[in-house]
């Protein structure tokens, strides 16, 4: 395993090297961003954040890179490298998991790579997101578990709990992937299994409570307008759309290769009247998460990321290509087929009037060259970022994108700017694409492209 825990260790490292000058991006930086700036500047003054600045999450990954930044300074190489350990965390916790169910050591590192070269968790690894420490806790959680490490089992839980409501999500999927075990699997309740998460779930209600406490609300944010839409409920054909993007997202970006997989299992399954219990215990984890994110976002008003459902495809992934190194040496080549739609995640972008989630998306890593030749542009033509009109999530100030030391920020479109930035990045509607592109109203005079990103600023006709 030394040797193993080297080659994790230098891929960590590459990985790290290769993003370090990737700034906040899409909801990190209301999500992460601000609430670090927040502690950075107060000192720490107030455990919880104003409420026109918080989103109901957990605070606690903010406040570990503010605390970074006060040892080692503030930047977004810091930042990187501050998260760094639960990168290399993630990638032995995945080894682990992986190495708990194959025991070849070719077998290993294949599945090891299918799953982590999967286009969202790949994009979420170079981002600087609690995502990260969300999976981290996640896989980590599961190795104590299956192992039977009671009290790693209750340390790592309440680190899950505590990183953002997602991974909370993600905790009660853990305990329902428990009872699911129980009933599929020991063919025995044992109400004693649960009790290491107990101390997980005293530390969130202790969270609900003080947060209320300060805020006088919980989970949504009731004050500001910001999040108005995620706290409201759909209606019947909203949760029928949400459903079937739920669906989208799980086997979206190449990933359509899983379903057909699932499908010749279960049909080889059924002929043959058995059922590996490795595969069935992989599966029971992802049903549990399945079953907890399904049923607590679908009847939300809330859109559905790919990265929402990680903790479905991960496990979803590892049992897949599992069956086939088990249980199909002869077919081994639908493994390797695995691979090849996988990488349709790092080619495949809709058309610019079908909204894209970008963040986990590996063609989205040009927007940071293309965002700061933009600004060198713009500070070169001696435009103010408050006369140019942009879109989420370009409407932050400098200082929350990129840790610039720079209050400035682009505007939104009430102040009568005279010019508009664009890129097919910002997920725009159809109306703000035909005004930009079709209606005459605007001169296109500078434009940024790389890869599949480009950048456009628009100047209003006279």
């Amino acid at each position: 395993m030394i040797k193993n825990g080297t080659i994790l260790l230098v891929l960590s490292l590459l990985l790290v090297v290769f993003s370090q000058d990737f700034f906040f991006f899409w909801d990190n930086i209301i999500q992460l961003a601000v609430p670090a700036n927040y502690y950075y500047d107060t000192h720490f003054s107030t455990l919880y954040l104003p409420d026109a600045i918080t989103t109901g999450h957990q605070p606690f990954t903010g406040m570990y890179l503010a605390l970074g930044w006060k040892i080692f300074g503030r930047s977004i190489e810091i930042s990187h490298w501050l998260i760094w350990p639960f990168i290399f965390g993630v990638f032995w916790q995945l080894f682990r998991l992986v190495s708990f169910f194959l025991r070849s050591q070719r077998d290993r590192w294949i599945c090891f790579a299918a799953v982590i070269l999967e286009s969202v968790i790949l994009t979420q690894l170079t981002l600087l997101t609690f995502e990260i420490f969300h999976i981290f806790f996640f896989l980590a959680t599961l190795n104590a578990l299956l192992r039977k490490e009671k009290l790693w089992t209750t340390l790592f839980f309440s680190g899950l709990i505590m990183v953002s409501l997602r991974a909370t999500m993600s905790g009660i999927g853990i305990v329902a992937f428990v009872f699911l075990r129980q009933i599929f699997i020991d063919r025995k309740f044992r109400l004693s299994q649960y009790w290491v998460f107990v101390p997980g779930f005293l530390l969130f209600a202790l969270f609900l409570f003080s947060f209320y406490e300060a805020r006088g609300w919980i989970i949504h944010n009731t004050v500001s307008k910001s999040w108005e839409k995620s706290a409201q409920y759909a209606d019947a054909f909203g949760m029928l759309k949400n459903s079937f993007f739920f669906f989208w997202r799980i086997f979206d970006l190449g990933k359509i290769i899983y379903l057909l997989l699932l499908v010749y299992i279960i049909i080889k399954s059924i002929k043959t009247k058995t059922l590996d219990r490795n595969f069935l215990l992989i599966s029971l984890i992802a049903f549990g998460q399945f079953l907890i994110f399904f049923v607590t976002t679908i009847p939300y008003q809330n859109s559905i990321g790919h990265r929402y459902v990680l903790p479905v495809t991960l496990p979803m992934t590892m049992g897949i290509v599992y069956w086939f190194l088990v249980h199909e040496k002869e077919n081994r080549y639908f493994v390797w087929s695995i691979f090849g739609y996988l990488f349709v995640g790092y080619i495949w972008v809709y058309p610019l009037r079908v909204a894209k989630s970008w963040d986990s998306m590996p063609l989205h890593w040009t927007y940071y060259d293309v965002w700061r030749d933009m600004k060198n542009y713009v500070d070169a033509q001696r435009i103010a970022p408050a006369n140019i009109k942009t879109f989420f999530p370009n409407t932050a100030t400098f200082r929350n994108t990129a840790l610039l030391n720079d209050d400035r920020e682009y505007g939104i479109g009430d102040a009568g700017e005279q010019y508009v930035l664009f890129s097919n990045v910002y997920n725009e509607s159809d109306e703000t694409i035909d005004e930009l592109f079709n209606s005459g109203k605007f001169i296109p005079i500078h434009s940024v492209e790389k890869g599949d990103v480009y950048m456009i600023l628009f100047k209003k006709r006279p």
